[in-house]
């Protein structure tokens, strides 16, 4: 994750996960179909469990969850749930996804601007600004 490594303040470390995430599953359509069970003949059986910290992707959840839960210490506007305020984050990243990687002809923007705009606005939202120009 360079970008998110290169990142100096934690809001913009929680940018940067969002937008490392979306440009992997962009680019690599079949994991993304794979990890949603959609066409692998999935019945969710094995749906992973955020809260526990054994898997790769449980420890990527459990990493952007602390740094969201330091981001959202001060914001006017916060969450009381960090943990549903991260799913917020990630349910406007990967619907992004989604409907890049969808049949459809419609002529979507760049998912990458996309989810930047989601992400930046979600945070405002909760009185946070994304790119520390002062609210």
């Amino acid at each position: 994750m360079g970008a998110v490594d290169q990142a100096k303040e934690p809001v913009e470390k929680v940018r940067q996960v969002f937008l490392s995430w979306a440009r992997y599953f962009i680019s690599h359509k079949e994991e993304f179909r794979v990890m949603f069970g959609w066409g692998s003949g999935s019945n969710n059986a094995d749906k992973v469990k955020p809260r526990s910290r054994e898997s790769g992707l449980n420890f990527s959840y459990h990493y952007a969850l602390d740094l969201l839960r330091v981001v959202l210490k001060d914001a006017p506007r916060a969450p009381e749930d960090i943990d549903r305020a991260l799913q917020c984050l990630l349910t406007a990243t990967f619907g992004v996804i989604a409907m890049a990687h969808s049949p459809s002809q419609f002529p979507w923007f760049d998912p990458e601007e996309m989810t930047a705009l989601s992400i930046d606005s979600i945070l405002s939202g909760w009185g946070i600004d994304p790119r520390g120009r002062g609210q």
